[in-house]
């Protein structure tokens, strides 16, 4: 068997866009995107499907009746079996996993470095609040070119659904931005 010549993957998380936005909104970037590759518009998202259930499922690959997560509140989560979080699996094979999303409230900061270990990662950096910021620490942490995972949660679409209605100006003006920011 051939060894792999990829070295990194970088996730995306897209919180809150609709699938329909990328017609909708003109999202060129997601569209020639999804076009050059293998993808789907017709995922669905765990029940509750909220932001910590869903996050909690991507890096376990577990139910929010497994890993413990059943609400948009972040906390330690009381799985009711083993979970083997992403991280954690890639790490036991020497690649590094990092995070970058929104800067926590410092009240959460304790809770956000706590996570980060049970989940194995071996950097979180916490970028100020839109998609724009968060890249620009991506990218200044992705400098350092260690192999493995580099996850990314933008939260400007689903910061504007919840505050001015999905589908409206400021979430489709939200959209757009992750666009650009994508390309």
């Amino acid at each position: 068997m051939r060894a792999s010549q990829v070295d990194q993957v970088v996730v995306v998380v897209l919180d809150g866009l609709r699938p329909d936005a990328v017609r909708e909104f003109g999202l060129d970037e997601m569209a020639a995107l999804a076009a050059r590759g293998a993808h789907t518009f017709a995922g669905r998202t765990v029940s509750p499907s909220v932001t910590a259930c869903a996050m909690s499922s991507l890096l376990t690959g577990a139910s929010p009746d497994r890993h413990g997560m059943k609400s948009d509140k972040f906390g330690v989560p009381r799985p009711t079996g083993p979970l083997h979080p992403l991280p954690a699996v890639l790490a036991a094979h020497g690649l590094a996993s990092s995070a970058h999303m929104a800067q926590l409230p410092w009240v959460f900061r304790g809770l956000g470095r706590r996570l980060k270990t049970m989940l194995g990662l071996a950097y979180a950096g916490f970028h100020g609040h839109t998609c724009t910021s968060i890249l620009d620490g991506a990218l200044a942490h992705r400098q350092r070119r260690t192999p493995g995972l580099l996850l990314m949660h933008w939260p400007d679409a689903d910061r504007a659904g919840h505050r001015h209605a999905w589908m409206s100006r400021e979430y489709g003006a939200a959209a757009q931005r992750m666009d650009v920011e994508l390309g």
